[in-house]
């Protein structure tokens, strides 16, 4: 697909850090009257990102996300907007909202997620779990590396770009299971895709390569994940975050599967999830999850995980 050219507009709102703060005294002491200050990018748009170059430096943003990578730009909010003439892109329309949307309502929650003792316990139990399981496995991390390098060209990491809690942007890793051009043939396979809604499935991808099957079969391309979980980006288990590309695309009920920290693993996949073939059921699961949450049910998840990759159920 070809992107349009278009530009952004910032706006820079209340920042609430302290750096902020001291600009926020010193326009009440000698600037109240002025209006807020608006900056304009040079951007490349498509109907999903969006590549900002302000002369500086070049940022990869989603729309309504805003700059998080650069501590000069926190809290700025970004707002695309038309340029007639040049604004072409396919099925592309402008967002004016933040990310999330406000008016996706909050699922219910388990009685659980508001005491800070036990969410505090989870994600303890999160860093010590993936610190532990990095170094413990680094041999075979290593083997599996060697593995995808060996049989089949491109890099060994898979850089997957999804969505986290509340709708914000991160990128994880994957040991790399399929041929290095895979994104740009998905659209070819779309057509056979096995799941209903906006995810893509498919169980005999012809993107995928022999060693990268293997891989899948025991859920070995997933064990980078444990970078994403003592990053704090994840959780061990939670719902499934989704790409990018799918998110944008979810109703207001889907969006509230992200209510919480996304997870390695989840009741999706311990619950027959080859089976699955409609992603609302999938949904389904996912808030049933943050409805019971509690500690025990994450450990019941973990174990129940253990015996499908050991089975090797994966595929």
């Amino acid at each position: 697909m070809r992107l349009a050219p278009g530009w952004l507009q910032a706006e820079a709102p209340k920042c609430t850090n302290s750096r902020g703060q001291k600009q926020a005294s010193n326009q009440k002491a000698g600037a109240s009257s002025r209006t807020p200050r608006t900056r304009h990018f040079d951007a490349t748009l498509s109907p999903h990102f969006a590549v900002i170059d302000n002369g500086r430096s070049v940022r990869y943003v989603l729309p309504g996300y805003g700059c998080r990578d650069s501590a000069t730009q926190v809290g700025v909010r970004l707002r695309l907007q038309r340029r007639p003439h040049t604004m072409t892109g396919p099925n592309f329309t402008p967002s004016h909202h933040s990310w999330p949307s406000p008016a996706v309502a909050a699922p219910e929650r388990s009685r659980y997620w508001g005491n800070p003792l036990w969410v505090n316990s989870k994600r303890a139990m999160d860093v010590g779990f993936s610190a532990l399981l990095l170094v413990l496995l680094a041999p075979l991390l290593a083997l599996l590396a060697a593995g995808v390098k060996l049989t089949s060209r491109g890099p060994v990491f898979y850089r997957w770009r999804v969505v986290g809690k509340e709708g914000r942007p991160f990128v994880g890793y994957k040991f790399r299971s399929m041929r290095p051009e895979a994104d740009k043939m998905k659209a070819q396979l779309e057509a056979l895709n096995e799941m209903r809604g906006p995810v893509f499935k498919l169980t005999n991808d012809p993107r995928v390569t022999r060693f990268g099957a293997w891989m899948r079969r025991y859920s070995l391309d997933e064990l980078p994940q444990l970078y994403s979980v003592l990053k704090g980006d994840m959780s061990l288990v939670g719902p499934r975050p989704p790409l990018a590309s799918e998110y944008v695309r979810f109703n207001e009920r889907q969006k509230q599967k992200l209510a919480v920290k996304p997870g390695i693993t989840c009741l999706w996949q311990v619950s027959g999830r080859n089976e699955i073939r409609d992603f609302d059921e999938w949904v389904k699961l996912d808030l049933e999850y943050i409805r019971c949450w509690s500690p025990t049910l994450d450990l019941w998840i973990l174990l129940k995980t253990v015996g499908a990759v050991l089975a090797g159920s994966g595929k």
